[in-house]
């Protein structure tokens, strides 16, 4: 389980997110969709401490993230941002290892190397696993960007949760890719183990998945939401709607979607 309590980020005097609070559930893809500046990778941010709130905490099974060592939050939850920038070219073979760089030491071993074989297999980018990076098409990177980060978190964990955070992962690919890799994900998430969340800009998209629970994102100051309970339809997929308008209701777009879902 990932629990969100009472999260205040600022820039300033502005508030970006404030008094957040949000339960996710393992075992489901959770979607954060909404307009530009309600807070949405900001949020992401803070549940994968690449930013620390100003007030607030983010617990994973219970446990408060803030003291973690840097190797033990990396063991443990993996991040695809919204822009992964590579400084030099390397074999994409290679870039696929670096997500199992928290997992060994000097070396790899017999099940970093298997692991990152069947990541590769899984979002078809074995074929090019000897090619230079740089030279990839920018859905390719993408892909190769996808497996390096399920490569973190591939195995079971004993006695643990594995978390899994998107940032507008969708970038790059086309509507074949995309519709691939959400179900790729999706049915990555599904395990008992996995606690999943995306940020998406592509309702359509969303739409396209089926059976997708809402939970209202109500806005409760000028500049933060609070996610709000809302009955279940889903097993499988949570949909999080982000608002910065002044309104418990949802946008009439939104509102659109979520009375056809």
């Amino acid at each position: 389980m990932l629990s969100a309590n009472n999260l205040t980020f600022r820039v300033g005097t502005r508030a970006l997110v404030e008094d957040v609070t949000a339960s996710f559930e393992p075992g489901r893809l959770h979607l954060i969709v909404g307009a530009n500046g309600a807070g949405k990778s900001t949020l992401i941010k803070l549940l994968t401490r690449l930013m620390r709130p100003h007030a607030g905490t983010i617990e994973y099974d219970g446990a408060n993230i803030g003291g973690w060592s840097e190797r033990e939050l990396a063991r443990r939850r993996a991040v695809l941002s919204q822009a992964v920038e590579v400084a030099f070219s390397m074999p994409v073979r290679e870039l696929v290892m670096m997500g199992r760089y928290p997992h060994f030491g000097a070396r790899p071993g017999a099940s970093d190397l298997h692991i990152c074989e069947e990541v590769m297999r899984y979002f078809e980018v074995d074929a090019m696993a000897d090619r230079s990076y740089g030279t990839l098409s920018g859905g390719e990177k993408q892909r190769v960007q996808f497996a390096r980060v399920l490569a973190q978190i591939w195995r079971p964990i004993e006695g643990a949760a594995r978390y899994l955070f998107l940032d507008e992962p969708l970038t790059f690919l086309d509507i074949r890719h995309q519709i691939d890799f959400m179900n790729k994900v999706r049915s990555f998430a599904s395990q008992p183990d996995v606690v999943a969340v995306g940020v998406v800009h592509d309702l359509s998209l969303a739409a396209r998945l089926l059976m997708i629970s809402v939970c209202l994102c109500i806005n409760i100051k000028k500049h933060g939401w609070r996610c709000s309970p809302s009955r279940s339809k889903s097993n499988s997929l949570t949909l999080f709607i982000a608002s910065n308008q002044p309104s418990t209701t949802l946008p009439e777009s939104l509102q659109a979607i979520s009375d056809y879902l």
